[in-house]
């Protein structure tokens, strides 16, 4: 086997190429390891990748552990709350411990990576909104005695 055909099968579900493509395995290609997650990471493959959704994310080896590193670029299904988008407005990546919670669409902060508020967006300081689309001190915000009232 020649230097451009050396694979390597160590992430999870993925092998690599020599000149470092990444190509996803199939689950059959793989095999479930003791953590009950899909094969092997580590600097020399000895380390049980966490059970996760390798539709949504893959296995990285953090320096200690194999974690799921969830995707952040691609289109998912999941819509906001904010009265400011289209309903057929979505979001982009997926969380979780297992990259199985899929992202709401969110403009100016982040998705939540934490416990309870998977996938929700947090705002930037100085933003409100589901989606974070209002800026503080903006005519469509209003602090009334009530709280927070969107005009639109």
């Amino acid at each position: 086997v020649g230097l451009n055909n050396t694979l390597a099968f160590c992430e999870c579900g993925w092998q690599r190429t020599a000149d470092g493509t990444e190509i996803p395995l199939t689950k059959n290609q793989i095999g479930i390891n003791p953590l009950g997650g899909l094969g092997w990471t580590g600097p020399f493959c000895e380390v049980a990748c966490d059970p996760c959704n390798f539709e949504n994310g893959k296995c990285q080896f953090d320096g200690s552990s194999g974690v799921c590193d969830c995707f952040k670029g691609i289109e998912n299904s999941a819509v906001s709350e904010s009265a400011l988008l289209i309903p057929e407005t979505t979001g982009f990546g997926f969380t979780g411990p297992r990259c199985e919670t899929a992202c709401k669409p969110c403009f100016n902060g982040t998705c939540s990576d934490v416990p309870g508020s998977y996938g929700e967006c947090l705002c930037n300081p100085g933003f409100t909104d589901p989606a974070c689309l209002i800026e503080c001190g903006s005519s469509e915000f209003v602090d009334t005695i009530d709280g927070l009232q969107y005009v639109g």
